[in-house]
């Protein structure tokens, strides 16, 4: 098998992941005039080790054909890379402190300011094990290493970069003709420098809400007219009728704002004002407010009003386009007048009637000028440019100017297609070399420069994957068709004729396949490529007899995972059927089918968001309320006439259309009276728990099982489930039940029974051995059940499909490997290190695993 085609599908996760498929024999004669360089002592061993009668030895030559197949031309080039950059100056002049930050983004991608030092610690441990993993890097001072070659080429890239904008710009007459154009900077600016916003918005959820907070300040709306002219709409004092004045305006709308977001303050509520004069604003000689319109980043409380154009855009783009277009900015002079555009004189309605908003605009703060930040532009314009591919180019050209010569001849005819991705010709060298793989005109790179870096890091890998392919080979246990370790014909080599021609008929499916131009759509036709040029490209396979032996070994994987599960041959008693019964209980025991409703106790950033909260965000207060709310929904529950679900929609409803406390009212007994609104419903405190940001929401969840909910939700209603599995009766759950989306009331309406069958007059659950073995000899036998098969399909079969799966497959397979003596011939590696690749692989594959133990 070509084990770089293995790499492809499986890498990263750990390396030796990457090949656990196994190996066939690598041709390490091609038939091309010029002949690869090859490893000396090839014939000497690598590694060995014995298993009862059967030895299995991995020779030096197989390692390093397997090794090259798989990291050969990447890891050339990385060492071609190191020493032309070294030669250059390169290397050598990325910093210490530069290698730091790069380490810095790479672990903590997000940040480390909320992380705790045990937390910073456990990243790092995680990012050392996943460079070793990828990359075969074993300790810190590799890693760094690593980074600092990536930082080099970018460095070298970027000087290169440096020198075509400068000649460039030189030859150019005209702007159009400079390396980054008028254009180029225009567009950058207006996508990345934008106007920013000051402005008061006070959200609500329903336009009555946003009417009755006005209320609560004693002001009305003015509805303009039709019949009078020259009138508007305007706020007037409901007592006196008298129209505000703009700075009555602009109080009322910052009261407003402090009723909606009280909750905010840091010591709520025993501090309830969050826009306060001298924070946000002060109040001139005439009594004009004047707003900060500086953000500032000591006290971000000053900076309660300002909005980026992208958080006004993701707040509300209509707002965002008002702002921009309609909408001019609160000054000394603004007036209460027709087409006043500084405030909205009516409840604006978004989303749909999701949001209903008072705004105030402050101010326009518009992009900064371009001329200003040309220089800033200009550096982003060039960090633009340094790509990947842009990179890797130069460095080509570099490997090209330093005339680097492959003696390979698979890797060469590899590296001549991967450089025309970047427009680079690498022209096919006649000479050959016996030792050396490659050259630059200041190196020479022999087989055994190469396949010591390349068994340096992932020998391990290769070395288990190919002496599992031996074992299997090897091992009669497994391999009962074909004498692996027979000297002769092949043909003299197969014990089992009926495999063999099975096996013979597969590949002449495949090449059927192939020649069909079934292939083409992947990119391999036949009118592009031989048949050997296939089976050489996606299975490593030089002939066809390769193949054979390829389509042997997955044959005899197939076998042993079937193995894994089987219990055709088990009884009541044997070590398997005991491991599927102690599986299946679990399963059984978590199920239950319910129907239910909720009311959701929840936070939102802002009134008409979508998101919750996470709880573990909330502030102490919140969770507290949050308590107290869910213990007078189930009280109120109780103690009311209708279902639950009616009793949860009108307490919902009436929760909604309750007012705030107006956060300057301390006592609230005094808080104003409004008519047609109440601060309580139902008795209980509604106004309390909206200050504090407490919303509620109802939801039908209709008819779910098991595994359909987060993992807290469920085990909530699996503890009702289990009271009574057939119950048609409402039951509250009556503790706390929190999830990520915030706290639930929940009512479960009913429950299914989880489903039996009849087995001579007892009903099961679980499937017996007895009809499993009859459903494994056939699905159709009349005696089975629907419900035996349901038994079956629902209990038996999941376990059945991760026993013969490949996770649990590879650990059985490695479990073994691991336990082997080793003798570690010619290796670049310990036996500590080995075991600590498998160990880890191992662990892997057992955290992808559900039921198996």
């Amino acid at each position: 098998m070509n084990s770089q085609n293995v790499i492809k599908k499986t890498l990263p996760l750990i390396i030796i992941l990457v090949l656990i498929i196994g190996f066939a024999v690598t041709c390490t004669v091609l038939k091309k005039d010029k002949v690869s360089p090859s490893i000396s002592d090839g014939d000497s061993v690598y590694l060995s080790t014995k298993e009862d009668s059967f030895t299995y030895t991995i020779k030096k030559g197989k390692m390093y054909d397997e090794l090259k197949q798989n990291v050969g031309l990447s890891t050339l080039i990385t060492l071609v890379n190191k020493d032309l950059l070294t030669k250059e100056g390169f290397y050598d002049k990325v910093t210490n402190e530069e290698i730091d930050e790069a380490l810095e983004k790479d672990i903590f991608a997000d940040g480390k300011d909320d992380l705790t030092d045990e937390e910073i610690l456990e990243k790092q441990e995680e990012y050392k094990d996943k460079m070793y993993s990828n990359y075969g890097l074993r300790d810190d001072d590799e890693i760094r290493e690593y980074h600092r070659l990536i930082l080099a080429k970018k460095l070298y890239a970027s000087s290169k970069l440096d020198k075509e904008i400068s000649d460039k710009n030189a030859a150019a007459t005209t702007n159009s003709e400079k390396y980054f154009t008028d254009t180029d900077y225009s567009d950058y600016y207006n996508k990345n420098y934008q106007e920013e916003f000051w402005a008061v918005i006070v959200p609500y959820t329903t336009e009555a809400q946003a009417k009755n907070a006005l209320a609560q300040l004693g002001i009305s709306i003015h509805q303009t007219n039709a019949e009078i002219a020259d009138d508007f709409n305007y706020w007037y004092w409901t007592a006196t009728e008298a129209q505000l004045t703009p700075q009555e305006v602009v109080k009322a709308i910052l009261d407003l704002y402090n009723a909606v977001y009280a909750y905010k303050c840091e010591n709520y509520p025993t501090e309830k004002i969050l826009v306060k004069k001298g924070v946000q604003y002060t109040i001139d000689e005439f009594g004009n407010y004047v707003f900060n319109t500086t953000v500032s980043e000591d006290n971000k409380l000053k900076n309660t009003f300002h909005y980026t154009y992208k958080e006004l855009s993701d707040y509300q783009t209509s707002i965002l386009n008002s702002m921009k277009n309609t909408w001019v900015a609160y000054n000394a002079n603004s007036k209460v007048e027709a087409n006043a555009k500084w405030y909205t004189p009516t409840v604006q309605s978004y989303n749909s009637g999701a949001l209903y908003c008072y705004i105030l605009k402050i101010a326009e703060q518009p992009a900064v000028d371009m001329q200003d930040v040309y220089d800033e532009i200009t550096d982003a314009l060039v960090e633009a440019k340094l790509t990947t591919t842009y990179i890797e180019t130069k460095m080509a050209e570099l490997r090209a100017e330093y005339e680097l010569t492959i003696y390979d001849v698979e890797m060469e005819k590899t590296y001549v297609s991967s450089m025309t991705n970047y427009g680079v010709t690498h022209k096919t060298t006649k000479k050959s070399s016996k030792t050396l793989v490659a050259a630059t005109s200041e190196k020479e790179y022999s087989t055994e420069d190469l396949f010591k870096a390349m068994d340096y890091k992932y020998g391990t890998s290769i070395a288990m994957s190919l002496l599992n392919y031996e074992r299997f080979m090897t091992n009669t246990n497994f391999n009962t068709y074909y004498d692996y370790t027979k000297e002769g014909k092949e043909k003299d080599k197969w014990l089992d004729k009926t495999k063999y021609n099975e096996l013979k008929e597969q590949v002449a499916n495949e090449k059927l396949v192939f020649t069909s131009g079934t292939y083409s759509s992947y990119g391999y036709s036949p009118s592009d490529m031989t048949w050997l040029e296939f089976i050489k490209e996606i299975y490593g396979a030089n002939d066809e007899n390769e193949l054979l032996l390829q389509y042997l070994f997955s044959s005899l994987i197939s076998d042993y995972q079937k193995k894994l599960a089987d219990v055709s041959e088990a009884s009541e008693e044997s070590e398997l059927w005991q491991f599927y019964k102690r599986n299946m209980l679990p399963i059984a025991n978590s199920y239950f089918k319910v129907s239910g409703v909720h009311t959701l106790i929840c936070v939102y950033d802002n009134p008409g968001s979508t998101t919750p909260i996470n709880p573990d965000e909330w502030s102490d207060i919140q969770v507290a309320y949050a308590a107290e709310l869910q213990a007078a929904i189930l009280n109120y529950l109780d103690n009311n006439e209708g279902t639950v679900q009616e009793k949860m929609d009108a307490f919902v409803a009436g929760y909604k259309a309750c007012l705030n406390y107006l956060p300057t009212i301390d006592d609230v007994n005094e808080q104003p009276v409004v008519e047609g609104a109440s601060y309580t419903w139902n008795g209980i405190d509604c106004a309390k728990y909206r200050s504090a940001g407490l919303s509620v929401k109802y939801e039908d969840l209709g008819e779910f099982e098991n595994g359909k909910m987060v993992s807290e939700f469920d085990a909530a209603v699996k503890s009702i489930y289990d009271l009574d599995p057939s119950s048609e009766s409402m039951t509250l759950y009556r503790n706390e039940l929190k999830t990520q989306y915030g706290y639930h009331v929940y009512a479960n309406l009913t429950c299914t029974k989880q489903a039996t069958y009849d087995d001579n007059g007892t009903e099961e659950v679980l499937p017996t051995l007895e009809i499993v073995k009859k459903y494994l000899a056939d699905s159709s036998d009349e005696s089975l059940t629907d419900a035996m098969k349901t038994a079956i399909t629902t209990y038996f079969t999941p376990i059945k499909s991760e026993l013969s799966g490949s996770y649990n497959t590879y650990i059985n397979e490695y479990t073994d490997l691991r336990d082997l003596i080793y003798d570690l011939s010619n290796t670049n590696y310990t036996i500590d290190l080995l075991q600590k690749s498998i160990d880890e692989a191992i662990k892997s594959w057992q955290e992808q695993l559900k039921y198996t133990e």
